[in-house]
């Protein structure tokens, strides 16, 4: 199984870009949304570009968690109907959690993805914003 390194320190990203990727649970809400968005949505772009396409995705805790709205834009920009696309990925999608104690696990994502939906506008298709509430409701 081939081991994939999503690394942000590269020329063509923003100097501010560039150390997302640096140190591994870092203080900081925004900085962990910055990492959480790379392995979300890169991951499944990087995937995508090595020509892998898994059977089952899996998410352990809620790191990879934007990997769901990627997956969930991305067929919805190929046409398919916004409830669709959510089935689709919720069908193959697998969440596991390794920390079962509330100190453990973040409480923040809730409050924080209430405003998701509104930061998705430039990003997204009106119909595709939905993907941002459905991802509040598997977290």
């Amino acid at each position: 199984m081939p081991v994939l390194l999503l690394d942000t320190n590269i020329p063509e990203n923003a100097e501010s870009d560039r150390p997302v990727t640096h140190i591994l649970y870092v203080r900081g809400r925004e900085m962990r949304l910055h990492q959480e968005l790379v392995l979300g949505t890169g991951g499944v772009r990087a995937l995508r570009a090595l020509g892998i396409a898994p059977a089952v995705w899996h998410l352990n805790e809620g790191h990879s968690a934007f990997l769901l709205v990627e997956r969930t834009r991305a067929l919805v920009a190929q046409g398919v109907a916004l409830d669709d696309a959510l089935e689709r990925v919720r069908s193959n999608s697998v969440f596991t959690i390794h920390t079962p104690v509330a100190a453990g696990n973040e409480r923040s994502i809730r409050r924080w993805s209430g405003e998701w939906p509104a930061r998705c506008t430039t990003a997204m298709a009106a119909r595709a914003r939905e993907a941002c509430r459905w991802i509040a409701f598997w977290i």
